[in-house]
């Protein structure tokens, strides 16, 4: 079971794994959201707790958004290197899905990022035809930092072991 606070200035923690004591597991969360929010926003907003039904519709999304955007976009601007869907979170209603992309090789990101945000109404229908929910949740694209990020880390390693092998 996974745990995501949601809060007022729109930062997103997780919490892996679930505390046995009741009493603990509040302590843990109040102390991992006034660490990070630093009591800029009110305690707990929302808790969602994402259940197996929601990791699965994640997953199936991932897929489908996935598939989509590579084989069945016609836009230019998508056709220009390597876009890929990396994660999916919906809401636990289902209405709406935040949908992580990575994009390799891409000339403009914000270009590729508008381009696809205009067409999320076309990735939508595509969904509804292909997945079946009661309700075809709002597709809202964000751009996933995360492989730079961590391309960026590798680097820094990459550039300290260089000096290190050559202070030896």
């Amino acid at each position: 079971m996974e745990i995501i606070i949601f809060c007022d200035n729109r930062s997103r923690f997780q919490v892996k794994e679930v505390i046995g004591e009741k009493t603990e597991f509040i302590k843990v969360l109040l102390f991992i959201v006034s660490v990070c929010c630093a009591g800029q926003c009110p305690i707990l907003l929302r808790i969602y707790m994402s259940t197996n039904r929601m990791q699965k519709v994640n997953e199936e999304l991932k897929r489908e958004i996935g598939n989509i955007i590579s084989f069945k976009m016609n836009n230019s601007a998508l056709q220009k290197g390597l876009i890929s869907v990396t994660a999916v979170e919906t809401t636990p209603d289902f209405k709406y899905a935040r949908v992580f992309v990575s994009m390799i090789n891409v000339g403009n990101k914000k270009e590729v990022l508008k381009a696809l945000k205009k067409s999320s109404g076309f990735v939508r229908t595509e969904i509804a035809k292909k997945v079946n929910l009661k309700y075809t949740p709002e597709i809202i694209f964000e751009f996933d930092e995360s492989i730079e990020y961590g391309d960026r880390i590798d680097n820094i390693l990459k550039e300290i072991t260089k000096d290190f092998k050559k202070n030896e």
